[in-house]
């Protein structure tokens, strides 16, 4: 035993409990401990995972911010082309209109 048991132990037999009752009571506080009570190592490996997982959002976000980059790289690119389709059409109906009415 632990000397934190120890001391639980000589608790237990200051109020009257029997040697069986106090190791049955320890028994149950050691069980009922490991399955609802975070220790330090637990706490430390969901820290270390939490940062884990901090990096992976992280990275996450870098290739996220770069696929944006490139996707409005690639509609300026696209925007660009149809501007330019657009004043082209545009002028060639100016110059078709004017040539229709002999204006040229």
């Amino acid at each position: 035993m632990k000397s934190l048991e120890f001391k639980a132990y000589d608790i237990l037999q200051k109020y009257s409990f029997t040697k069986e009752d106090a190791d049955a009571f320890l028994d149950y506080i050691k069980t009922a401990s490991k399955d609802e009570v975070a220790t330090k190592r637990d706490i430390d490996e969901v820290n270390k995972r939490i940062e884990k997982l901090e990096m992976k959002v992280d990275a996450l976000e870098e290739n996220l911010i770069l696929k944006i980059e490139a996707m409005a790289y690639k509609t300026q690119s696209v925007m660009a082309m149809w501007m330019v389709g657009a004043l082209l059409g545009q002028t060639g109906l100016i110059f078709g209109l004017l040539k229709l009415f002999e204006k040229i």
